[in-house]
């Protein structure tokens, strides 16, 4: 218990008592003004943030980067808020940042900075497109023909020893397949083959297991030699698919008549061995020409041969005829 007892300070009278008590209320109140500073506050992600110190009256606010104690000074100031940790793009999370250090006089430490988040992982490449797949190797087959560059002469039908020899082909692998012709109205008392021309074609194979040859009508050869063009025009073709391959007819002094005689190519065999042969001839188509003269042949190409031209002589009709033959051979691939 504190007595009062009276001094003299500077002139004043003081009870030293009630001095001793205004002193110790003082120091609490020095208590009572000291408070707790707050955290800082986080830094950006990625940046460290200086964290604000508290607002102690006792001394300035403490300045802590990002993720380091904050230094603080003077009384109650606080330690700055740990900085947040930036994002890693693509790649593992930032790790947390360190609290920070508490300040001088019981001030508290700042918060923990606040992990960053994992980056997200690089979206896949697409896969590479598939190659394409390989064709897949088929069996050979056939599809056309060639011919023999060097023909043969059938048996030539000579009416005379007159006239200009000639000798026509189709082109290159093809056949012929026909012929169209003139003669005179058949009142007219000289009724005989004045001019003559060959049809030509192309040859092809169709099938998958068994195989058939087809003919496609191509060009018509040029008119051999300079007889006039009688009045009527006559046309003969052979079936479909099929080939000339001999002739008959009729003739006395000059080639009244020529009939044709046509057959189909047969592919025969199978992969790797397939065969082409001359099948079995029709009987010869209606005769191109007039009714004079009398009947030869029928002359015929060689075994597995068929007509790719013709030969003879002509004036101003035809004194000699024949055919040029070939052996075909298949294209296989």
């Amino acid at each position: 218990m504190l007595t009062n007892r009276v001094f003299s300070v500077g002139g004043f009278f003081v009870m030293a008592g009630a001095l001793a008590q205004a002193m110790v209320a003082c120091a609490h109140a020095v208590e009572a003004l000291d408070t707790t500073g707050s955290a800082g506050t986080a830094g950006a992600a990625g940046l460290p943030t200086m964290g604000a110190g508290g607002g102690s009256p006792g001394g300035g606010a403490g300045a802590g980067q990002s993720g380091d104690a904050g230094a603080s000074s003077g009384a109650g100031a606080s330690g700055g808020a740990g900085g947040q940790a930036g994002a890693s793009a693509g790649g593992s999370g930032g790790g947390a940042g360190s609290g920070g250090a508490a300040g001088a006089l019981g001030a508290t430490g700042g918060a923990g900075g606040v992990a960053g988040q994992a980056g997200h992982a690089g979206a896949s490449g697409n896969g590479g497109a598939g190659g394409n797949a390989g064709a897949g190797g088929g069996m050979s087959q056939p599809i056309g023909i060639t011919t023999d560059v060097t023909s043969m002469p059938s048996k030539l039908q000579s009416a005379n020893g007159n006239g200009t020899a000639f000798s026509q082909s189709c082109l290159r692998n093809e056949v012929i397949i026909g012929m169209t012709g003139t003669v005179d109205d058949p009142s007219v008392n000289m009724n005989y083959l004045r001019t003559f021309r060959a049809i030509c074609a192309t040859v092809s194979i169709s099938g998958t297991t068994t195989y058939t040859a087809h003919t496609l009508e191509a060009e018509t050869m040029p008119q051999p030699g300079t007889a006039t063009v009688g009045s009527m025009t006559q046309t003969r073709l052979c079936g479909n698919d099929q080939i000339v391959v001999g002739f008959s007819g009729r003739s006395g002094q000059r080639i009244d008549q020529i009939g044709l005689v046509c057959a189909p190519l047969v592919v025969g065999g199978t992969a790797p061995s397939f065969t082409l042969s001359v099948g079995a001839p029709s009987p010869a188509l209606l005769g191109l020409g007039g009714p004079g003269g009398g009947a030869f042949g029928p002359y015929d190409c060689g075994a597995n041969q068929v007509a790719v031209g013709h030969t003879g002589r002509t004036s101003d009709f035809v004194d000699a005829f024949g055919l040029l033959c070939s052996t075909p051979s298949l294209v296989v691939q």
